[in-house]
C-alpha cells in the first residue's frame, strides 16, 4: 500500500471495528482527525483500579496506539529519578519484543504499539495487548524498582499529544 493510495477512511473504519470487538467501555470518535480514543480499565495487585487513556491513530503509513501511562508532573518533585527512570524504559524497550515506551514533548510517558496499515484482527489485537504487557510492567517492576513514591493516577480524561 503506497502513501498516494491509502483510503483512510476505509482504514479508520476498520480499525474502528477491531477496537468495538475489544469491547471497551466507551469509544470517542474523532474521524475528521482519523483518531479514536478509548479508556482501558486496568486493576492492581493492591486493588486500585484506574483507567488509562489509549489514543489510536491513523495516518498514511501507519496505525499507531499510544497509552498514557505516566504525567512528568507525577514526578516533577523528584527530578533525580527521571534520568533513572527513562534508563529503565529504554532497557525494557531493548529487553521485550513486544513493549515500547515513548516519552512526548513535555515528558509524559506512554506504552505504543505501531502497525502497518494492512493490519488484520489478530495482529491487531496482539500489539493491543502489548499496552497490557507494558502497563504490568511498567506499574509493577519498574516503579518499585525506583520509587515507591510515585502515584498511579487516571489519565483517561486527560489531554493528550497533539
Amino acid at each position: 500500500m503506497t502513501e498516494k493510495n491509502v483510503d483512510l477512511e476505509k482504514i479508520y473504519d476498520k480499525v474502528l471495528g477491531f477496537i468495538k470487538d475489544l469491547n471497551p467501555p466507551t469509544i470517542e470518535e474523532h474521524r475528521d482527525k482519523y483518531q479514536i480514543i478509548s479508556p482501558f480499565k486496568y486493576e492492581f495487585p493492591d486493588k486500585k483500579v484506574i483507567n488509562f487513556l489509549v489514543d489510536t491513530r491513523i495516518g498514511s503509513k501507519w496505525i499507531e496506539t499510544k497509552c498514557l501511562l505516566l504525567f512528568k508532573k507525577s514526578i516533577s518533585d523528584m527530578l533525580e529519578i527521571e534520568p533513572i527512570l527513562h534508563k529503565k524504559i529504554l532497557e525494557a524497550n531493548f529487553n521485550y519484543a513486544e513493549i515500547t515506551f515513548s516519552i512526548d514533548n513535555e515528558g509524559n510517558i506512554y506504552a505504543e504499539a505501531d502497525q502497518p496499515l494492512d493490519t488484520d484482527f489478530a495482529n491487531f489485537k496482539s500489539e493491543y495487548g502489548s499496552i497490557v504487557f507494558a502497563i504490568d510492567l511498567f506499574f509493577n517492576k519498574i516503579i518499585p524498582s525506583i520509587s515507591n513514591e510515585i502515584k498511579k493516577v487516571d489519565t483517561y480524561n486527560s489531554p493528550i499529544y497533539t
